[in-house]
């Protein structure tokens, strides 16, 4: 595990303590009752839309590569013009120390936006996945480098059986064949690096070719135009999470329809 996710973790470990001092089982179990209904991601990434691109595009005040990025952002109009641009979905990130999220962004967005909503976080415990579930999430995502195999199996077991797809994130063969054994049909490939958080978009044209036709893949960071969209969907992959050349542009709206139509 790399320098920058055991910070990260152990972050998540003390406010998880707080947290769930807040939520006893009874209680969730009666917010689980009441959780919105569940958006089948597939059936928006893999419509039949020709000319278009499947993005998933997110949402972030920060990151620890780039710093500030849009501090005052409203998540609930951020998610209305990323649908009206075309996104399949929409990425919300929740953790709160390295990041500035939360649940509230994601809650904001599912009420906002008719397209499934990721809960990108770094997910280390059911009580996170039941949080995501109650909070709207349609995805969540189970970072393979993040997770030992038995409770990466056992977090990826829950998402689905609260009805949510699980993206299980890779950034290298040993990691992608853990995610092809535990049979995962979404997986992303992430072309960051968490050691050194640098981008490379070669990890994606390493990985995909041993990956079946029969999963879905997502590659994530590091794109920033339509070409190379085009360019690595005619390599194999189903669609683009991209946030950070959205959101610094001065229209994300904007750019987010360039990336998926070609045009303003």
């Amino acid at each position: 595990m790399s320098e920058f996710l055991e910070k990260v973790i152990s972050s998540k470990i003390k406010r998880l303590e707080l947290q769930r001092q807040k939520f006893p089982v009874k209680e969730m179990e009666k917010l689980l009752a009441n959780a919105p209904p569940v958006r089948d991601i597939f059936s928006f990434l893999l419509k039949d839309a020709p000319g278009q691109i499947p993005v998933i595009a997110e949402i972030k005040r920060k990151s620890p590569s780039a710093g500030a990025i849009k501090l005052d952002l409203n998540p609930g109009e951020l998610a209305r013009s990323y649908e009206l641009a075309g996104a399949r979905a929409v990425s919300v990130l929740c953790e709160e120390d390295f990041f500035a999220g939360s649940l509230e962004d994601l809650q904001e967005v599912k009420k906002a936006c008719g397209v499934p909503v990721l809960c990108k976080d770094f997910i280390i415990s059911s009580f996170q996945i039941i949080q995501a579930r109650i909070s709207g999430a349609d995805l969540t995502l189970l970072i393979v480098s993040a997770l030992d195999s038995g409770k990466l199996k056992e977090l990826y077991i829950l998402s689905k059986e609260l009805m949510m797809t699980p993206l299980v994130e890779v950034h290298n063969q040993a990691e992608l064949e853990i995610a092809l054994s535990l049979g995962a049909r979404l997986i992303g490939i992430n072309n960051r690096n968490l050691k050194t958080l640098e981008v490379n978009l070669d990890t994606t044209k390493k990985l995909l070719p041993l990956i079946p036709k029969d999963r879905v893949v997502i590659s994530e960071s590091g794109f920033k135009s339509r070409a190379e969209l085009e360019e690595f969907q005619a390599l194999g992959v189903s669609g683009f999470l991209i946030g950070g050349s959205i959101l610094s542009s001065e229209n994300p709206e904007k750019k987010l329809r360039e990336l998926v139509y070609g045009q303003g």
